[in-house]
């Protein structure tokens, strides 16, 4: 016997699909007055009723398996394309989708951090009711699968605008099916790209008399909020290790994964995605050089490969150290760091070791002790488990007020004072007997929108990318005489003038291959004269269908708030970062 279904589920549906639809595309209207009357405006409106076509035929066919596969996969795509917006302001688009996809670690981060994602959810979990509630036998009801033609229909001329608008053209189309679109293309890529490729290390490396050499990619580092670098910059206590500094340097790019990659590999400004595929990493050189290589992770909680490392890459490292959140409070994880390292430079193996700190991505709240609160106000604790706090403490910068900004950027400041001094107080603490050379830079820098730009989003923009996302700090030490004499000259040289596409060939040096052969190969070494005007970052980095990368300077004044300010109760004006002038 069939059940009787009342015909106001008909109406519930339709209402739960249009307020599903209508408020997670919140750019179509706008999308409409930016494009005016001209062809693409035709182009633009068949595909939303091409869409809408496909939304009301899924919702109304008999329930199956792939229904409720179709349903899931458009409920997901709405809900990640509406909290980009609500976190960015900004479309997500192709680059846009690649970016998350390859942070999909941080959801957790994010979600503590802007709470608003939870309503993109709430809104996808109301779509997937209007979708899934029975139908009554109507004029709308339709036969078994039915619905896969206009779906088809849809997402092959979306995929054809990608192509034709070599990645780009997508911008307010349904947010139901454009992530599938994005999502199709990156899959067929992956695809026919196949497995990595090991390339050899074709040059030959002297003896080096560097000993050890450490690089520290920290995290979410902005190089003027340093007191070497500013002069009202945060106390870091960097200036007692006998640092050699040159002061801002520019950023491979604005995202983590980008940047790190980049490094491992080390790509040049003009053949860069050609180089991820066709140079040797910097284990392969490492090993070639004799060193014994190891990675030690802070940042990944579960002890996964992470940034975009692969199984294939990670043959080439001797000892993979991972911090576990499990064993380490987050505050402290990069003091257990330090203490790793200041066991192997005095361990008389001859160590290449590449440390990824933790450092001050977001959620700032939890980064450090709760009775090294010295910037304040700041946001309440984080009630999630990477942090302390509870769920009625719980406050997000969701608000454009001065107030909340200000919290947000002195929780930051915090955890910066906290997370360097720290880390270089535990790892100098032991004096160090065998020689040794470390480079000190951070995977790029932190915007807070004290101006005019909209949204909270503090890296990884592809357009409009602040200067600030790409300005990080650049610190060497070394205990080797003649090693630090020539760092000292070449800060004097290039004080405020290094990008992180001149660390690959410095490291190289340092590991004993030929200066002159690695500039060949790579950018210039830190030993050359340098141009400022070379201080660029990628923020479209992954590029296709002919799309140019989009390449920012990172020497438009930054912003900050002076101590002054950021010590009280009210409102505050930004400040004009006050560099230093010369190398210590």
């Amino acid at each position: 016997m069939n059940k009787v279904i009342p015909h106001y589920i008909t109406l519930i549906k339709f209402i739960a699909l249009f307020i599903f639809v209508f408020f997670s595309n919140p750019i179509f209207l706008e999308r409409i007055t930016d494009i005016g009357v001209q062809l693409g405006l035709l182009v633009y409106l068949t595909i939303w009723l091409l869409s809408l076509c496909a939304i009301i035929a899924l919702a109304f066919s008999p329930f199956n398996y792939l229904k409720l596969c179709i349903v899931l996969l458009i409920a997901i795509s709405s809900a990640s394309s509406l909290s980009y917006y609500q976190i960015t302001r900004q479309y997500m688009e192709l680059f846009e989708l690649e970016v998350l996809l390859n942070a999909t670690e941080n959801f957790q981060d994010s979600l503590t951090t802007f709470p608003s994602i939870l309503l993109a959810i709430l809104l996808s979990i109301l779509g997937v009711i209007g979708f899934l509630l029975p139908n009554i036998k109507t004029k709308l009801s339709l036969r078994y699968k039915e619905y896969l033609i206009p779906i088809s229909i849809t997402l092959a001329l979306m995929v054809a605008i990608l192509i034709f608008r070599e990645g780009e053209g997508t911008k307010g189309m349904p947010s139901q099916f454009t992530p599938i679109a994005y999502s199709l293309i990156l899959l067929t890529e992956k695809t026919v790209q196949g497995g990595q490729i090991i390339n050899t290390v074709s040059i030959s490396p002297k003896i080096s008399d560097t000993g050890d050499i450490i690089f520290i990619m920290d995290e979410s580092m902005t190089g003027d909020f340093y007191d070497i670098n500013s002069n009202n910059g945060i106390s870091t206590g960097i200036n007692k290790y006998n640092p050699i500094n040159f002061g801002i340097a520019s950023s491979f790019a604005n995202c983590s994964i980008t940047t790190n990659v980049s490094m491992r590999y080390g790509i040049s400004r003009q053949d860069y995605l050609a180089d991820l595929n066709n140079k040797p990493s910097i284990w392969q050189f490492a090993k070639r050089a004799g060193y014994h290589t190891i990675y030690l992770d802070t940042q990944n909680g579960q002890g996964n490969l992470t940034n975009n490392m692969t199984d294939t890459e990670s043959i080439f490292i001797d000892d993979f150290i991972h911090i576990s959140d499990k064993n380490t409070e987050l505050y402290r994880k990069d003091i257990a760091a330090a203490h790793i390292l200041s066991k192997h430079l005095n361990n008389n193996i001859k160590d290449f070791i590449y440390l990824n700190k933790t450092g001050a991505h977001f959620p700032y709240e939890g980064k450090y002790p709760k009775d090294k609160n010295v910037f304040q106000p700041t946001m309440a604790s984080t009630a999630f488990n990477r942090s302390y706090g509870n769920l009625d403490e719980v406050e997000y910068p969701i608000h454009g007020d001065a107030l909340t900004r200000l919290k947000f950027i002195n929780s930051y400041k915090n955890t910066l004072l906290w997370n360097v001094s720290s880390f270089f107080s535990e790892l100098f603490k032991v004096h160090i007997e065998q020689p040794y050379t470390l480079i000190y830079t951070s995977d790029h820098g932190q915007a807070f929108h004290t101006g005019l730009k909209k949204g909270y989003g503090t890296h990884c923009s592809i357009k409009d990318a602040a200067p600030e996302e790409g300005r990080v700090p650049l610190v060497l030490f070394s205990n080797i005489s003649h090693i630090h004499k020539k760092l000292q000259q070449a800060a004097k040289l290039n004080f405020n003038k290094v990008s992180q596409f001149n660390l690959p060939a410095t490291l190289y040096n340092l590991m004993g291959y030929n200066k002159q052969d690695l500039e060949d190969r790579y950018q210039k070494s830190i030993y050359s004269p340098l141009d400022s005007s070379n201080q660029i970052f990628l923020s479209k980095y992954f590029v296709r269908f002919g799309a140019k990368p989009i390449w920012n300077s990172i020497h438009k004044a930054p912003t900050q708030l002076t101590k002054t300010e950021s010590n009280n109760n009210s409102t505050s004006k930004p400040w004009l970062t006050n560099n230093k002038k010369a190398a210590n």
